[in-house]
């Protein structure tokens, strides 16, 4: 009954989270700003869709079968909705069983999700979290980080609106491959290779940019560049090895 109820909340988190769409569109200029080239990750992304999670905690735990896809996704997109949905369901298990898997805890997802709201200076779901953690029973009954990350929503609501205006971010890609590209934490798409990319609609500042190449251990960045309000701030992805 409790594994039933757990699992309508997860699905309403899952109902009402959203999965970040390109908001890239193509362009024929290229501009001249900053040249990244690319390097290889220093730690490769790990893809848990391979591992066994359910198997951790023995037979009866049929809904941890996709987790690991699950939070393969909401890693790759950078929604914290998703990861926050498989925390839902990792802890529900470690409740039940007991135990903890090795592969994969609610304690160093949630870590995850944190960064994650820092990252994208998120007070949503930095609330979200917070009511997750104060939860004592479908959540980690912890309210001194509930406290916290309540602080936090309010430290990056500000932020939000200290930012003057918006402008735009001109990404060229100038790799033989196909980068996921990434401003301020959000997924903001695919963009393939010898096209230029506008991002419209990005907040003034200081901006932060990153990108891979999916199936690759290549990335590009981090690095942050100065976005004026109304103005445009241009990337170029290139790779020096051919």
């Amino acid at each position: 009954m409790k594994n039933a109820r757990i699992l309508v909340v997860t699905l309403l988190i899952l109902a009402i989270s959203f999965i970040a769409t390109s908001t890239i569109s193509f362009a024929e200029d290229k501009g001249k700003d900053d040249k990244v080239s690319g390097k290889a990750m220093k730690t490769p992304m790990e893809m848990l869709k391979y591992k066994n999670i359910m198997g951790s905690f023995g037979a009866g735990y049929h809904y941890l079968s996709d987790v690991g896809e699950m939070i393969d996704t909401g890693r790759e997109y950078r929604d914290g909705n998703t990861l926050l949905a498989a925390a839902m369901l990792l802890l529900c298990a470690e409740k039940d069983a007991g135990k903890q898997s090795s592969i994969i805890t609610t304690e160093a997802l949630l870590k995850e999700i944190r960064e994650l709201a820092k990252e994208q200076k998120n007070a949503k779901i930095a609330r979200k979290i917070a009511d997750f953690y104060e939860n004592g029973t479908f959540g980690m009954g912890d309210k001194k980080s509930a406290d916290e990350l309540r602080k936090l929503a309010k430290q990056y609501e500000a932020a939000a609106s200290q930012r003057a205006g918006t402008g735009t971010v001109i990404i060229n890609n100038d790799t033989p491959y196909y980068i996921r590209v990434y401003v301020d934490g959000y997924d903001r798409g695919i963009l393939y290779s010898g096209n230029v990319g506008w991002i419209t609609d990005v907040g003034s500042g200081n901006v932060d940019l990153y990108g891979y190449a999916p199936y690759t251990d290549y990335e590009w960045g981090p690095t942050n560049g100065y976005l004026s309000a109304g103005g445009t701030y241009t990337w170029n992805l290139i790779y020096t090895d051919y």
